[in-house]
């Protein structure tokens, strides 16, 4: 449907995008009226508000129509090569032409392509034709376009070039698309001894387009949205440095509407980097732009351009050291031409990804002796999809074919935007350092965030250090497999009983290899890994009354406050990050317990066999290995279900017990985990 406006602009509507058409007193600055003054026309996406007093006519179907005046001669390739030059007065064709190609006095000449001969076509008459020594040279002046055609118009979609001259009387319900246009680049880039590749692959398709030429009126339009899709590749090794390049390209025509509007599309690829850089990356980015341009005869050019979608990904195949920005991709550039005018719009744009960091080489060897919080903060990639428009206005030299642009209007945005981090970011951290007498173990477990940019996982292990920051051990771990795939866990046990360690006193921090760097994080803090479980009483005149979490362990005081400690309350322990599931069953070592742990025990202890003899008065007797130990041992310390002994060789054995009856002992060693039972004698 084609709404035909006095003002010389024609709206043109497909049926399939057009859900409705209302009356409305709202008029085109939103202000209400006491009477109808406009129709309002619906589609999907748009509202389009037309005064009532503005509309001259409707159509529905085609309207398209090419018709030239009878005196209108059509050049063709045929006559251009007979021809030598143009300078903007005179054509100067070859003296040996045909009389049947020579044109005469009257005549009007119009060349509807754009050659090196004529760079914006061709509309005029032939005034007088001159012979010369070595041409005959036709005097021509310009003439409009009303003097050439009797009717021309065309409203439609972007379509493969139509250059009938009859009228067409199809009809269509919905914008043609046009598919895959296909661009794709490999270049080097070599400059102040730094080199580097980039590869840029472009998709472009031009959907729900809309066009409309009046030429004899002065009025163009060109409606569309354009779904881009880029993939681009870089290979990186840059010291820091500012450069910006681009291409040559390609030049894709839109075709001809009227035989005059000729709009067309260039695309080149650019580089822009003030970055030290080293990497190898892959990125894809899509996004959606619609432009809109029109132009009416005696006003300037209207044009504006919004992008409704963006999305993408990047992938890295090498450890990233970035200390600046890198932007590159395409330019494409449309360009709304209209047949000897020496005047138009251009609309530009830069599309592509964008990356930009603090984390150079400075801040990794700074992290590579030792940690500090603002050097850690750096080892992040800030990545986006930029958009760099620009709306330019140019004057063209009829000679020379020379441009002058002047700016409309420009803008950059930046969408999708992401942070990728370059280190692992620690969701969770803990260390424990058991007290035993037996070995000096360090145990630790950290949670990360998977990273979504490298290819390859990083190396991540553990460093011991003494307090004058000496490395004591050091070793890498692979993850553990974990249910919950946010995350990615590491966890490792050190034993360095072994180690000589001059302070007792040690650090433990989480180490990574990166960019061929060993980078370290901050500190891990020891805690002792003892649930404190909450016990709630009563006191009166100095008597204690245990209301829940019977009995208590034992009491301390310290500055006037009373702390009592509660026993130990067996729960089972769900860790879906580290992927285990563990239920640790005790019993409270009450008064028949007690008794039945009185006498002698037998059982296989560390492969060998052990022989066990508990007395009431809290003392007892080890024979293991043909040696013999006394011990004083204790229940239900130092938490409840446990059993420890210490032995007259300055050791412990801490055993959880499980359960007991009055002939058999099941436990486990607190620090082996080793299930053992033991039989009374």
């Amino acid at each position: 449907m084609l709404v035909f406006r006095n003002t010389g602009e024609v709206n043109l509507f497909f049926s399939e995008q057009l859900d409705s058409i209302v009356y409305s007193r709202l008029d085109t600055s939103n202000i209400k009226h006491e009477d109808i003054v406009s129709q309002i026309f619906y589609s999907p996406d748009t509202a389009i508000i037309i005064p009532i007093n503005e509309i001259d006519s409707v159509a529905f179907g085609s309207r398209n129509e090419t018709v030239f005046k009878k005196e209108v001669r059509q050049l063709n390739d045929v006559d251009c090569q007979w021809i030598i030059r143009y300078d903007g007065t005179n054509i100067f064709y070859k003296l040996s032409t045909p009389s049947n190609i020579l044109p005469s006095k009257g005549y009007i000449l119009f060349y509807g392509e754009r050659n090196e001969i004529f760079p914006n076509g061709l509309a005029v008459k032939v005034n007088n034709v001159t012979r010369t020594d070595d041409a005959y040279a036709i005097n021509v002046t310009e003439v409009e376009f009303k003097d050439i055609f009797d009717r021309l118009f065309f409203a439609g979609s972007v379509d493969t070039p139509n250059y009938a001259t009859t009228q067409s009387t199809n009809r269509r319900k919905s914008p043609i698309d046009i598919n895959n246009i296909y661009f794709s680049k490999d270049f080097n880039v070599e400059f102040n001894g730094n080199s580097a590749k980039f590869g840029v692959n472009y998709n472009l398709n031009i959907k729900n387009s809309s066009i409309v030429a009046r030429p004899l009126d002065g009025y163009y339009s060109f409606k569309a949205d354009l779904h881009h899709s880029l993939g681009t590749s870089m290979s990186v090794d840059i010291s820091k440095s500012k450069f910006y390049k681009d291409w040559d390209g390609l030049k894709i025509p839109l075709g001809r509407y009227a035989m005059v509007f000729t709009p067309y599309f260039y695309l080149k690829p650019f580089v822009s980097i003030n970055a030290e850089m080293l990497c190898n990356m892959d990125a894809e980015r899509n996004m959606v732009t619609h432009i809109n341009y029109s132009s009416k005869k005696g006003s300037k050019p209207a044009f504006t351009m919004t992008t409704e979608k963006a999305d993408g990904n990047d992938h890295a195949s090498t450890e990233i050291i970035c200390d600046g920005e890198l932007y590159f991709g395409v330019a494409p550039i449309f360009d709304f031409n209209v047949l000897q005018e020496t005047a138009g719009v251009r609309a530009k744009m830069r599309f592509g990804p964008c990356f930009n960091s603090e984390f150079g080489l400075g801040v990794i060897t700074q992290l590579a002796k030792g940690y500090t919080i603002e050097a850690y903060g750096k080892a992040n990639l800030s990545a986006c999809l930029r958009l760099k428009g620009e709306a330019t206005y140019y004057t063209r030299n009829w000679f020379t074919n020379e441009e002058h642009e002047s700016n409309i209007f420009d803008w950059q945005k930046d969408y999708f935007k992401k942070k990728y981090d370059l280190l692992p970011l620690f969701l969770y951290s803990k260390a424990v350092r058991p007290k035993t007498l037996k070995k000096d173990i360090v145990e630790v477990a950290v949670k990360i965030k998977p990273d979504s940019l490298m290819e390859i996982p990083k190396e991540i292990g553990f460093e011991i250090a003494d307090k004058s920051n000496i490395s004591v051990d050091s070793c890498y771990v692979n993850p553990i497999d974990s249910q919950d795939q946010e995350k990615l866990c590491y966890a490792t046990e050190m034993d360095i009983t072994s180690k000589n360690i001059i302070s007792k006193e040690v650090d433990i921090r989480p180490i990574v290899h990166y960019a061929g760097y060993t980078l370290k994080a901050d500190n891990i803090a020891f805690n002792n890994d003892m649930p404190i479980q909450p016990m709630v009483f009563t006191m009166s005149n100095g008597i204690t009354m245990a209301l829940s979490g019977i009995p208590y362990s034992g009491e301390t005081s310290n500055d006037s406050i009373l702390y009592k400690a509660g026993p130990h309350i067996p729960t089972p322990i769900y860790d879906k990050d580290f992927g285990k599931k563990q239920f640790v069953q005790t019993v409270f070592i009450g008064n028949n317990e007690n008794n039945w742990l009185l006498g002698t025990w037998k059982g296989i202890i560390d492969e060998q066999q052990a022989t066990y003899t508990f007395r009431d008065d809290n003392s007892g007797t080890l024979n293991a290995n043909s040696v013999s130990h006394e011990f004083t041992y204790y229940t239900n310390y130092p938490q409840s279900g446990k059993l420890t002994l210490y032995l007259d060789n300055d050791t412990a054995q801490i055993f959880i017990v499980n359960s007991i009856t009055e002939t058999t002992l099941k436990c486990m060693d607190a620090e082996t985990n080793e299930t053992i039972t033991l039989t009374k004698q």
